[in-house]
């Protein structure tokens, strides 16, 4: 495919609608152009958009790894919320609180 085709199919993996966004990532794969997954967003999706708590788990442990500290603000949603909510998100609540400390503590290390 061209330039366009990749572009476009980067750019969905980090968009909503879980179907469209795997599937852009599979073929991006298959066509052995991976790193232009759009893996920040891909996961902050995953995140805000997926109700099971493993996905839900995995797009944490995949923005802790990435280390951007853009990331703390839909961390900080993710724990956020009621009582059915703190029930909700209990499974991803530990790496969830180390993630943020982690990327804020990156965050606010002094630039060399």
């Amino acid at each position: 495919p061209g330039e366009t085709v990749l572009q476009e199919l980067a750019k969905r993996t980090g968009e909503p609608g879980y179907y469209g966004r795997y599937e852009a990532a599979k073929l991006l794969k298959e066509l052995g152009r991976a790193e232009r997954i759009d893996r920040f967003n891909y996961a902050v999706q995953e995140l805000e958009g997926r109700s099971d708590c493993a996905d839900r788990l995995a797009a944490v442990r995949e923005l802790r790894a990435l280390g951007d500290p853009r990331a703390i603000p839909h961390l900080e949603k993710a724990m956020a919320g009621g009582m059915m909510d703190w029930f909700r998100q209990m499974c991803l609540r530990s790496e969830t609180k180390a993630a943020i400390v982690e990327l804020q503590d990156r965050k606010n290390r002094p630039k060399t």
